[in-house]
């Protein structure tokens, strides 16, 4: 990505996260104004990864995913097939463990726009597992009475 296309990408996800002004997210990520003054305005060829770091959580994004726009990481490769998540709800068996400690280990988990700790993720794999169990409790006696 350019640094133009880069710095609209950034001016994008700050309005996105809600923030109407550079100032705004400078106060609240303690990135200078005229930092992110400069990288919106496409000056700034490649950011420094501490700032995309420090700016990532404000913006709802992971560190990971500014590095790769910012040209530091390689792409990810996108999966070929879309995942059907009718799929995937209709099965048998739960997700597993790995399944859903995969998805709560990744950095800059949020929920409602905050971040995740470690309490917090355990909290909901444990909802996630009672929740599954009397959804298929539910199907199971909707399938007796039909």
């Amino acid at each position: 990505m350019d640094p133009k296309e880069f710095g609209s990408y950034i001016a994008h996800l700050r309005e996105k996260a809600g923030f109407e002004s550079q100032a705004a997210l400078a106060r609240a990520s303690g990135v200078w104004n005229s930092t992110i003054a400069r990288i919106e305005a496409g000056q700034t060829r490649q950011p420094d990864p501490e700032t995309l770091k420090k700016l990532a959580p404000f913006l709802k994004v992971s560190a990971q995913d500014l590095m790769t726009a910012a040209g530091y990481l390689p792409e990810e490769e996108k999966p070929t097939k879309p995942i059907d998540t009718r799929e995937w709800y209709n099965r048998d068996d739960p997700p597993s463990n790995i399944e859903l400690e995969e998805f709560l280990r990744q950095s800059n988990v949020q929920f409602n726009g905050a971040p995740l700790d470690e309490e917090d993720k355990e909290d909901i794999i444990e909802f996630l597992k009672f929740a599954w169990k009397t959804l298929k409790k539910e199907k199971e006696k909707e399938k007796e009475k039909g």
